[in-house]
């Protein structure tokens, strides 16, 4: 449906929404998307249903973005794009649902995908082996696109919610936490420097942390 309205929009344009205002490069990634299941999915769908592995594949897909879209209901509480405890939680749920799509599309599908190519292969042959796996490397291509494009996304609205203090903060404690042998810069931006007595780097309460929790 969608490669009939991208194709209509290039015959009459502007065309409809949302093409008529969407860059091109939101086109490619459409279509990159929706490769996989226009081609191999509709191969999978006449010929392989009663597969195991095209049913995990299967559910992959789908419930990979799910977790994602949790934050869609937060929208009726504040907006997310100011500082609020709503927009902090909806940070917490895109983080968590990001991590779970970068699980299932980089850490299921590609092993689920590609021993599955390799079996159409010896039971179709090498041209549907080929066909399929086409739009396989596609997705995996949308799959990266889409990572680095939501990564800074994720970035920006952490920023939102944070202020720089907030975030140097946070880099402060993980250090700590890290059990970082050596000082480096981060460690005498507030406070000095303490060595603790397992080894361990320990840092002194920053001015302000101590205000706070006074």
């Amino acid at each position: 449906f969608h490669y009939g309205q991208m194709a209509y929009a290039l015959v009459r344009p502007p065309g409809p929404a949302p093409f008529n205002y969407w860059p091109k490069s939101m086109w490619a990634m459409l279509a990159l998307h929706h490769s996989l299941g226009f081609f191999a999915g509709t191969f999978a769908y006449l010929n392989l249903a009663d597969w195991p592995e095209v049913q995990r594949l299967v559910f992959v897909l789908i419930a990979g973005p799910l977790p994602g879209i949790f934050g869609a209901p937060l929208q009726l509480f504040g907006d997310l794009t100011e500082r609020s405890a709503v927009g902090l939680i909806n940070v917490a749920v895109t983080i968590g649902g990001f991590l779970f799509l970068v699980y299932a599309r980089f850490f299921v599908f590609i092993p689920l995908a590609f021993p599955l190519d390799a079996r159409i292969a010896e039971e179709y042959g090498s041209l549907a082996s080929g066909l399929v796996a086409v739009p396989l490397v596609l997705f995996g291509i949308f799959s990266l696109v889409s990572f680095i494009d939501n990564l800074w996304d994720i970035i920006a609205a952490v920023r939102v919610q944070t202020s720089a203090r907030d975030r140097l903060r946070i880099c402060r404690r993980l250090g700590a936490r890290l059990v970082l042998h050596w000082p480096t810069p981060l460690h005498f931006d507030e406070g000095p420097y303490e060595q603790a007595p397992d080894n361990k780097v320990a840092l002194s309460p920053a001015p302000a942390d101590a205000a706070e929790r006074a």
